[in-house]
């Protein structure tokens, strides 16, 4: 055995760990790492060793760790699983059915509920889709995407998916998440969401549709399909976790159908619909300043936005924007009080001192001419 701190790993093979499991009748708790990756060392120091978390890792499941680099089981594992973050949790029964699929860093309190999640539905025998069985007979398309020596080959996939159904076919799922973006399939995947995610994985899902949704973004806001793409929201979004969502939500899901439908009333409002972190909201109010600089009715509809936010929680990057709109308005009053609440602390991109005076100076003399600059904020980044 090698002990990480309190959580006492398995030193040894993959077939010992399940001759392991199957002895004391645990799961496996599988932990997919590689040397030098950072979250994976994260986990290693501050939540591994954790009292609750060794407890329940030691006593109730069969701890093993693999550096997929230099083991070729590990690679194997990436291949049937189509993993290709780290780290990577898997769990599995005795009999190698798959209970849970995780990636990411994940804190105690998260860890702990997956574990006990995992725990119950070991016991309830509730499975994910998975085949127990290893095989190797991949198409050589998608070994050399996973081995990293070919780009993705688009008619080998289309013609390998053209008979297999998603949500049957867990071999043709794995690389149809790994290998699609775009397309029929991608369409297929998101308007099965739901159903995909009961049968390998709700996290595992969510991840892969945030890298297919801009399509569906771009091609529902062509045609300013505003309650077709409000239903696709709306299906997908119990999938994903709260963070995660309101972290990205904006940027991934709601900003690719505005720039294509240009549909402004409809980007406001779905901006306010959740509580999305304030620098999120406030990077997408700075574009629409500069988009609609002439515009009152919409710079009116931007200010009122703005000022709906937390006051508390508004910095100098947020006062410029507020003091930017307001001098767009001409209502010179409200920029030269919202100016003055600025300070030295410049905490985004595309903003400096020099700016804030230059629009200082612009306010002062009424002049027309300042044509402002986009401010990006960026988001405090929370590992839980």
């Amino acid at each position: 055995m090698m002990g990480f701190s309190q959580t006492t790993f398995l030193e040894g093979s993959w077939d010992e760990a399940i001759a392991k499991a199957k002895k004391e009748n645990k799961p496996i708790f599988a932990d997919l790492y590689f040397t030098g990756c950072m979250p994976c060392a994260k986990m290693d120091k501050e939540v591994f060793p954790n009292a609750k978390v060794s407890r329940m890792l030691n006593e109730n499941y069969i701890p093993w760790k693999i550096d997929v680099f230099k083991d070729d089981f590990g690679i194997e594992l990436m291949k049937k699983y189509g993993i290709t973050g780290f780290p990577t949790f898997l769990i599995f029964s005795p009999d190698k059915e798959i209970l849970t699929i995780e990636a990411g860093f994940s804190g105690v309190d998260p860890l702990l509920e997956i574990l006990s999640t995992s725990l119950d539905n070991f016991r309830n025998k509730k499975f994910l889709r998975y085949s127990a069985a290893f095989e190797n007979d991949y198409p050589q398309f998608y070994v050399d995407f996973m081995d990293r020596k070919g780009n993705a080959n688009a008619e080998g996939l289309a013609a390998y998916l053209a008979d297999k159904d998603l949500l049957k076919d867990d071999k043709a799922f794995v690389i149809a998440s790994v290998m699609i973006h775009d397309g029929k399939y991608a369409d297929t995947y998101i308007d099965n969401a739901v159903t995909l995610a009961e049968s390998y994985g709700r996290n595992r899902v969510a991840s892969e549709l945030i890298g297919m949704m801009s399509n569906r973004a771009n091609n529902s806001g062509v045609v300013n399909n505003v309650s077709g793409y409000n239903k696709t929201l709306q299906e997908i979004r119990p999938l994903f976790e709260d963070g995660d969502w309101l972290r990205f939500g904006i940027k991934i899901f709601l900003t690719p159908f505005y720039n294509t439908s240009g549909n402004t009333d409809w980007y406001l409002e779905k901006i306010q619909e959740e509580a999305y972190f304030k620098e999120e909201k406030a990077n997408a109010f700075s574009q629409l300043i500069l988009n609609y600089k002439e515009d009152q009715e919409i710079l009116n509809k931007i200010r009122n936005a703005y000022r709906s936010l937390d006051e508390s929680s508004l910095k100098t990057p947020d006062m410029y924007e507020l003091a930017l709109v307001s001098y767009f308005l001409k209502d010179y009053a409200a920029a030269a009080a919202y100016i003055e609440k600025t300070d030295d602390t410049v905490s985004a991109y595309g903003l400096s001192k020099e700016e804030i005076l230059a629009l200082k100076n612009a306010i002062s003399q009424k002049d027309p001419n300042y044509k402002g600059v986009l401010v990006k904020q960026i988001a405090p980044l929370v590992m839980n």
